[in-house]
């Protein structure tokens, strides 16, 4: 007994929605890491060097600009230079 083209498509269709919802779970943890990963550089940072130097934080915080830095520390109540 084979499945219908109807009942197959419908197979399709949930294993699409699953794919869909496992490939944006992923993405959120994903992000989660990110985003922790540039927390925790940006605090060693800091007390390595200190808050006011934007620079050498900067070149700590993987891809991070000296302006993303001095935002990314306003947004955390901090202030940097």
């Amino acid at each position: 007994m084979g499945t219908s083209c109807a009942s197959a498509h419908i197979g399709l269709a949930r294993a699409d929605d699953l794919s869909v919802k496992v490939t944006q779970l992923l993405r959120r943890r994903c992000l989660r890491a990110s985003l922790r990963r540039d927390f925790n550089s940006f605090v060693r940072a800091c007390e390595k060097y200190g808050r006011e130097n934007v620079a050498q934080i900067a070149a700590e915080v993987d891809g991070k600009t000296e302006e993303e830095v001095r935002a990314y520390a306003q947004v955390r109540g901090l202030r940097a230079a």
